[in-house]
């Protein structure tokens, strides 16, 4: 009776090993926005995704830091970011609607949401190498 018990406990354990579930997180909702922003974004496999209700965890400002100071810049007055790795931080050079040109440092863990014809997405800082914002 012992080995009976030993052998379905050990089927089961073996069974239970392949229902890991997949490592990969379905993103299938994302914050909803304060305003709603356009926007072309690519990333450093230079993929492009056309995103609407483009976000940073719902909010419509980009959190920068500039010397000691912490900013946030409203989405409204950008036309365009790239993004630039260094070491373990994003240097965000920021074209506003006015043709300034501006460099920020970026957190690279944060996070942008949007939304494309065929889904959500989300990408970190560190994974994306331009946003174009679009103003109909």
């Amino acid at each position: 009776m012992r080995k009976i018990q030993f052998f379905i406990l050990l089927v089961l354990s073996i069974l239970n090993l392949g229902m890991g579930g997949n490592s990969q997180e379905i993103v299938s909702k994302i914050p909803e926005p304060d305003r709603i922003f356009k926007a072309s974004i690519i990333d450093r496999d230079n993929t492009s995704y056309e995103v609407q209700k483009l976000s940073i965890d719902g909010l419509t400002f980009l959190p920068v830091q500039m010397g000691r100071a912490q900013a946030g810049i409203d989405f409204k007055s950008i036309k365009k970011i790239n993004f630039y790795l260094q070491d373990d931080k994003v240097l965000g050079r920021v074209k506003f609607n006015d043709n300034l040109d501006k460099e920020f440092y970026l957190d690279p863990q944060m996070t942008f949401f949007g939304q494309t014809r065929w889904g959500n997405i989300k990408l970190k800082c560190k994974d994306i190498k331009e946003i174009k914002f679009k103003y109909d």
